[in-house]
């Protein structure tokens, strides 16, 4: 019996977030769905990153996020302006917190290959892609439920 490949066991429907998407509606989105991150796509649909419940919920990451330069000009401004404009991240868009190396793979990847870069990148998803378009995503999930 030949081994399995992401094709095999791969889900199909994937759930995209635009790059445009504010904090709040990423959120709102992965709770809503019950999973912990999905591929961030622009407007043609192209993977550009990839989302999670952590870069959503990190404030370190959400706060380096946030421009320290002026919102309206060159001018320095008061930490105090800042927290106001970006309350509790909602100006800031999924383009900020993602992760921006993806780690893709194809239709064709066997499962242990898949594993093996999951545990050694410790990521939780991969998607997968045929001619750089995203036709499906695995999680650890996929991958147990493959092995048997």
């Amino acid at each position: 019996m030949p081994a399995k490949t992401a094709r095999d066991i791969m889900n199909r429907e994937v759930l995209t977030i635009d790059e445009n998407a504010t904090l709040h509606e990423v959120a709102e989105t992965l709770s809503l769905h019950h999973i912990s991150g999905a591929p961030v796509v622009d407007k043609s649909g192209r993977v550009v990153g990839i989302i999670s419940e952590s870069d959503v919920i990190d404030e370190k990451k959400r706060k380096s996020a946030i421009p320290h330069l002026a919102l309206f000009g060159l001018y320095a401004v008061p930490e105090k302006l800042l927290e106001e404009a970006y309350s509790e991240g909602l100006a800031l868009r999924a383009m900020n917190v993602m992760s921006r190396d993806v780690l893709t793979a194809d239709e064709e990847t066997p499962i242990s290959e898949l594993a093996a870069m999951m545990v050694r990148k410790r990521i939780n998803r991969i998607p997968i892609l045929r001619d750089g378009k995203l036709v499906g995503i695995v999680t650890r999930e996929d991958i147990l439920r493959g092995l048997w």
